[in-house]
């Protein structure tokens, strides 16, 4: 009986630890947004980028889409979709993103519902920009 409480102890355990992992594939971050007139900056992609969450294959920034910088996180500038809704698949559901630029390199998304930004596993290299 000792050795059963025992093996359900390490597997609560285990599940735990599973449970913290699969909720570090986000973090809470609180967007600055951009003052008056500073957010007039529209930025056209000149070619698809692609840049899928884990879980998300496939999913690429679109060319010719439209990007206006709307705040900043630690992260980077975040950009947000101007001529169609742009959405990614984290934790299971669709969500509404937008993208988080920093040094030319596309580091995730923010996630304006749910206040999250969402790390790509590594960085992507951004075309530059259009005005």
């Amino acid at each position: 009986m000792n050795r059963f409480f025992r093996a359900a102890r390490g597997l609560a355990g285990a599940a735990l630890v599973l449970g913290l992992l699969a909720c570090a594939s986000h973090e809470r971050a609180a967007m600055v947004p951009v003052r008056g007139g500073e957010g007039d900056r529209i930025v056209i992609l000149p070619r698809a980028v692609p840049a899928a969450l884990s879980g998300d294959d496939g999913r690429s920034l679109p060319e010719d889409s439209r990007w206006r910088r709307i705040g900043a996180l630690a992260q980077g500038d975040v950009y947000r979709r101007l001529d169609a809704r742009f959405v990614v698949r984290a934790e299971g559901r669709e969500r509404e993103a937008y993208l988080v630029e920093s040094n030319g390199r596309l580091m995730g998304y923010y996630l304006p519902a749910e206040s999250w930004f969402v790390p790509l596993s590594s960085p992507v290299r951004m075309p530059s920009w259009q005005r």
